[in-house]
């Protein structure tokens, strides 16, 4: 078993400030993100930069391309109060089903703009979960940027042919 290297916090306030803000990062924010991460297989949905700031500082996105918009490449911001709000929507795509917790980050993306995703998004929801994202935001109209109504979308039927 991998053996994890804790930091010793009783030195905290011995450090400068750019190392506080460096070890405050990966405790509060860093580490429960990945947790979660790991925990819900979020290998194709999260992307993460590191600041050029003295203290490395971490930013996360949750990818939402295609989910508000159409043709649009999106992302939502992670920020270290929303951990608890991204966890839960992950909880609550388990109690409908629990193989379907891979919807998690959408519904995250979701609740945090109040809106529910573009209705060609929903062919790709499992029906069980609509009540979910329905109930993120006001119902859409139809119009260039979300042209279907939810459900109505059909990958097969829309071709080139």
């Amino acid at each position: 078993m991998a053996q994890t290297a804790d930091v010793d916090l009783s030195t905290l306030f011995s450090l400068d400030p750019a190392e506080n803000r460096r070890l405050a990062n990966l405790k509060y924010f860093v580490d429960p993100l990945l947790r979660l991460a790991v925990q819900y297989r979020m290998d194709e949905e999260i992307m993460w930069k590191i600041s050029n700031a003295p203290w490395g500082l971490f930013r996360a996105y949750i990818l939402c391309s295609d989910l508000f918009a159409w043709g649009l490449a999106d992302s939502e911001a992670v920020l270290v109060n929303d951990i608890p709000k991204l966890a839960k929507a992950f909880e609550d795509c388990e109690k409908v089903d629990a193989f379907n917790t891979h919807w998690g980050t959408w519904l995250y993306c979701c609740r945090k703009r109040g809106m529910r995703p573009q209705g060609a998004a929903y062919t790709h929801i499992d029906p069980a979960l609509w009540s979910l994202f329905d109930a993120t935001g006001p119902e859409r109209r139809v119009d260039a940027v979300n042209p279907y109504e939810p459900g109505d979308y059909d990958p097969i039927e829309v071709s080139d042919e």
